[in-house]
């Protein structure tokens, strides 16, 4: 059972709440439910060529756990707070190129995320897993997957795209993007 909802234009900000219910069961692996609560606030500040985002929110677990528990694991509850900037801007220019017009553009971003470290050796791992580092993933708050795994992090990521956008019809034609980040 999923629940999302989001409020845009709270005080000056948007607040967002994901939060679940699961029961996983199984005939031999330990079996449980799990409770998840993620509500966030970011304010947004953007112009016409960047934004910076400041975002707090928290991931609120609870576990009850079933049969096949042969590790002892107790049920227990998982409290951790996340802290997050993100920004950027864009830079644009008109060029041509092979007799076509073509808007170039130029993106530096950057993500900072702080989360503590929370022992999580004692919570059952049902489904998550570590994320394939690309450019989609690279960008996210969490390395991983589902819910059961939050890494900590104090971590900035830097990177930039560009983008030759065809000033004809609009449809982008060439991407590329690079990024890295530091821990």
């Amino acid at each position: 059972l999923n629940l999302t909802a989001q409020q845009i234009g709270v005080g000056r900000g948007d607040l967002e709440f994901t939060g679940s219910y699961t029961a996983f069961e199984h005939q031999s692996l330990v079996n449980g439910q799990r409770v998840v609560l993620n509500p966030s606030y970011s304010l947004p500040l953007q112009n016409t060529y960047g934004y910076v985002t400041p975002k707090v929110g928290a991931h609120l677990t609870h576990y009850t756990i079933g049969r096949n528990n042969a590790a002892a694991l107790p049920d227990t509850t998982r409290s951790l707070p996340i802290f997050s900037t993100e920004t950027g801007v864009v830079f644009e220019r008109d060029t041509v190129f092979s007799g076509q017009k073509i808007t170039q553009t130029l993106e530096p971003k950057a993500l900072y995320v702080y989360i503590p470290y929370k022992d999580q050796s004692r919570i059952p791992n049902f489904e998550s897993g570590l994320q394939d580092i690309n450019f989609a993933t690279i960008f996210s708050e969490n390395q991983f997957s589902g819910n059961d795994r939050i890494n900590d992090a104090n971590q900035l990521t830097l990177g930039a795209t560009s983008r030759f956008i065809s000033g004809d019809d609009g449809i982008e034609r060439v991407r590329v993007a690079l990024a890295q980040r530091f821990y």
